[in-house]
């Protein structure tokens, strides 16, 4: 992150960090924020949304240590402040002030997550063909289905395979080439609001989704 950092002021721009899933990560790591750098060209974007499991009422700060920021945030006020209703600021006071209990609620939700982010990659992992990484913070997995995919497929074919698959065995997906055009062989899972019992349950179909595929691709010439 200094490397990074160095390089962004050696160039002249700012460093735009999103701080979204701070809180939200696993197996005794600690997060790190370039905001704890003394560069003055970091900004950091926080949010109370993935902490507190407050989705959808955009609630949020920015850190920084840029004075100029103060300026530029004005011009947006009325377009991107103005929308933070009453209950919500009463809502993030409440996260904020009770810290002992902030603290166990957080502590329990992450412990949950990792429960399942567990059984979800223990799961995808024993599927001949998926590749796989262990995510260290967040709740998604984006595993890569390249090994199933019959190798002739291409353009929107080759995007949509594995997404209209799963999909037609009740699985939900957001195929990976919404993340870039690098990613078109992967799927995105969420475990952010699915049970352990639905996630195995979920595994168990996309066994059967693909359980003759990888001998299929395999044939091919």
């Amino acid at each position: 992150m200094r490397t990074i950092a160095d390089l962004c002021v050696r160039n002249g721009v700012y460093l735009i960090s999103d701080e979204a899933y701070e809180r939200i990560v696993y197996d005794g790591n600690t997060h790190f924020s370039p905001t704890s750098l003394p560069q003055e060209n970091i900004i950091g974007a926080f949010t109370f949304s993935k902490t507190y499991a407050m989705t959808g009422w955009r609630l949020g700060y920015l850190v920084t240590r840029n004075t100029k920021i103060t300026d530029l945030i004005k011009l947006g006020d009325y377009t991107q402040t103005a929308g933070v209703v009453t209950f919500l600021q009463h809502a993030g006071k409440a996260a904020l002030e009770n810290k002992a209990e902030e603290e166990r609620v957080v502590s329990e939700m992450v412990g949950e997550f990792q429960n399942r982010r567990d059984i979800l990659f223990e799961g995808l992992r024993s599927i001949e063909g998926i590749a796989v990484v262990k995510p260290e913070g967040a709740f998604y997995l984006f595993p890569s289905f390249t090994n199933l995919i019959p190798p002739h497929l291409g353009g929107r074919e080759r995007e949509l395979f594995v997404y209209e698959r799963l999909m037609e065995r009740g699985v939900a997906t957001v195929y990976g080439s919404c993340f870039g055009r690098h990613f078109g062989d992967n799927v995105r899972f969420s475990f952010s609001t699915t049970p352990p019992e639905a996630i195995r349950e979920g595994v168990e179909r996309i066994r059967e989704v693909f359980s003759t595929t990888l001998s299929r691709v395999r044939a091919l010439p």
